[in-house]
């Protein structure tokens, strides 16, 4: 599909973050990577497929949270929080990382 009387589009290969406290500890929210994206789709098939392991929920956000040092936050540790939390910063990855209908939204996709 052309674009006509546009100009091109731009991209940065920075990814976007977010800063994030938990329980008065600093954390960063970090878009996912192409793989990790890619992680994550495969992980949803096979939760489709009946396999088990933690949720998709925990995934995502274990891929992109990482704490002050630079060191992500493990998917099983984060499976254990309240619903709240994962809830919350399963969103905002789904946001920074264009997985839900709103991200596309807020780039002006919509």
């Amino acid at each position: 599909m052309r674009r006509e009387g546009r100009g091109p589009v731009k991209f940065t290969l920075k990814r976007r973050e977010e800063p994030v406290e938990i329980d008065g500890k600093k954390f960063v929210l970090r878009e996912l990577t192409g793989r990790e994206r890619a992680a994550f789709f495969e992980a949803a098939k096979a939760k489709k497929r009946g396999e088990s392991g933690v949720s998709l929920e925990a995934l995502v956000i274990g891929f992109s949270l990482v704490d002050e040092a630079g060191v992500t936050v493990a998917a099983e540790v984060v499976d254990g929080w309240p619903a709240t939390v994962v809830g919350a910063l399963s969103g905002r990855v789904g946001l920074l990382s264009g997985l839900t209908e709103e991200s596309d939204e807020a780039a002006g996709n919509a």
